[in-house]
């Protein structure tokens, strides 16, 4: 050892934290094998077999998990102990101290400024992997907020810094709310939205904890109303395969994001018992993602409901896919060799579709019960072909609607998953079961997730629903309304071919454009323009209305069929 060295050799230090990271990380693949085993690889049932399992999971498999999660800190810390010996001994070596406080320690540097949000996520974790580890534990401890909601910082980052300002935030939004008046309502309604968020992110954190399960909060956002936030269940940094759920209609985060949390504990579960079967040792992150201000809830039944009105604004879903798709990109910076699948229910399923059209960072893209994905041509999606899964169930009307570009039961270029009965699970019906444990449903959105739909059940899921949307996009529909003598128009008479025309005509317009303007210059432009307006139009009305009559006729099969099934 040098003579200027100053306790531990870092290299011996650095030795032995790599020696308990791999240990933690084989005693965390042990325990999942397990948990997979015990929980639906063995055939055991009966009193010995419930109680083995209670005895697993409210006590076996959380303390393996604490001494998982100990072990990886312990070698955290002798990583930054090591990184404090060598700058210890360069002061030394270098005969530098004169400058030292009066208690002997020198203050600390300032630290590198962070990027902005909304920075490219690429920068920004090419930035944090530029901060020493020390610098790093500082920006958590000293500037929580500067990193916990930042694209591109790692997941475990974000997660110790956003656990910091639940508390710093919580204890500050009681003492203002001790101090407003009288006429303070509406304030008041926003701090408590807060503080319900806070308390179902940490409810979250406990039950996935309770389950063994590690838990990351990946976003916290109060400055917004309503708040935002995210809750993952495993690692993020390091899983094989993450996916990001987005869920729709009054998914408001201070009543909602624990139900919503606890779903995809079920489905990681689900998807490591599916890894298991196929004798993958394939690991699992999954999110559940409320980042954007999600339309209010069902009615009360008046005309015209106002919260049905904002269901059907297309804005809260755009602005929403920017989000999420910026999201998503920093969750591909911070671990870039994941398998990452979008994942979107009804109105989300929407905000889904607007985020694949924003970004190409998803490798697979499921949505069930959904309106519209945001387009009407299953090539928008920037996700790989044969990658793109849709799932409509029995007596789900919203799936029908068509709100948000054609039907995407209807639509070529997404697959049909199946939701009814199978070997893998019961079958779902309605609008709200797709995410139901040992459903065919799941199972499905498992085996995407896992990046295997090879496995998947495919299925038809043309229903009268389909018929009755593809008549309506044809004939348009009106309804009678009280003091009016006539019915009045909802959908405008082909509705799905003007729409389909006027997007043609849009595409057209751009490549033929381009076209002419590569032959002619700009003579080229105006004639190919005019050229392509036309014939992208023609082509994209046709195409709405063959998927119309598809609808037609596919619901009708599927209708009559499910008659006898």
């Amino acid at each position: 050892m040098n003579d200027s060295m100053l306790g531990a050799n870092p290299d011996d230090l650095k030795g032995f934290a790599k020696y308990i990271d791999k240990t933690s990380h084989d005693l965390d693949l042990t325990t999942n094998t397990l948990d997979a085993v015990l929980n639906g690889q063995i055939r055991w049932f009966g009193q010995d077999a419930a109680r083995c399992r209670q005895h697993w999971a409210s006590s076996m498999r959380p303390h393996l998990s604490q001494a998982i999660s100990m072990l990886s800190e312990v070698a955290k810390v002798l990583v930054r102990n090591a990184e404090e010996q060598i700058k210890a001994s360069a002061v030394v070596s270098a005969g530098i101290g004169a400058g030292a406080g009066a208690d002997g320690i020198s203050p600390q540097p300032p630290l590198p400024t962070a990027p902005a949000a909304g920075s490219d996520p690429k920068d920004v974790t090419k930035w944090w992997n530029s901060l020493s580890e020390e610098e790093k534990a500082r920006y958590i401890r000293e500037h929580p907020g500067d990193i916990g909601n930042l694209d591109g910082i790692p997941a475990s980052a974000r997660d110790a810094a956003n656990r910091l300002r639940l508390d710093s935030e919580e204890t500050a939004l009681l003492k203002e709310l001790a101090g407003l008046g009288p006429d303070d309502d509406e304030r008041r309604a926003e701090i408590n939205k807060a503080l319900g968020t806070i308390g179902q992110i940490r409810k979250s954190v406990t039950d996935v904890e309770a389950a063994g399960e590690q838990a990351q909060v990946l976003l916290f956002d109060d400055s917004l109303q309503p708040p935002r936030a995210a809750v993952g269940v495993g690692n993020a940094d390091t899983a094989d395969n993450v996916g990001v759920f987005t869920p729709g209609i009054g998914s408001e985060p201070d009543t909602k994001l624990n139900g919503y949390v606890n779903d995809m504990l079920a489905l990681k579960r689900r998807t490591d018992r599916l890894n298991m079967s196929t004798g993958s040792d394939d690991s699992t992150a999954l999110i559940a993602w409320i980042g954007y201000d999600a339309p209010s809830g069902p009615g009360d039944g008046k005309i015209p409901d106002p919260r049905v009105v904002e269901a059907a604004n297309p804005i809260n879903g755009i602005e929403g896919g920017r989000g999420l798709a910026h999201f998503a990109e920093g969750l591909d910076a911070a671990n870039p060799d994941s398998n990452l699948t979008a994942i979107g229910h009804s109105y989300g399923s929407y905000v889904t579709g607007e985020a694949a059209q924003n970004t190409d960072v998803f490798d697979n893209f499921v949505v069930f019960g959904s309106p519209g994905i945001g387009t009407s041509d299953a090539g928008d999606l920037h996700v790989p072909d044969g990658h793109k899964f849709v799932l409509e169930a029995k007596g789900d009307a919203v799936a029908d609607l068509g709100a948000f570009g054609d039907d995407p039961n209807q639509m070529s270029g997404l697959n049909d998953l199946s939701t009814s009965d199978s070997s893998h699970g019961d079958a779902s019906s309605g609008h709200s079961k797709y995410l139901q444990t040992d459903t065919t449903s799941q199972y499905n959105i498992a085996s995407v997730v896992a990046g295997r739909p090879d496995l998947a059940v495919e299925g038809q899921n043309s229903g009268f629903g389909d018929a009755a949307r593809g008549l309506i996009g044809i004939t348009g529909l009106a309804v009678p309304v009280p003091g009016f003598p006539v019915p009045v128009p909802v959908v405008p008479p082909g509705i799905d071919i003007i729409r389909g025309g006027a997007g043609g005509a849009l595409d057209g317009a751009a490549q033929g454009g381009d076209i002419g303007d590569d032959i002619a210059g700009l003579p080229g432009r105006v004639v190919g323009t005019g050229i392509g307006t036309l014939v992208g139009g023609v082509d994209g009305a046709a195409n709405s209305a063959l998927d119309d009559a598809k609808g037609v006729a596919n619901g009708l099969i599927g209708g009559v069929k499910g008659i006898f099934d």
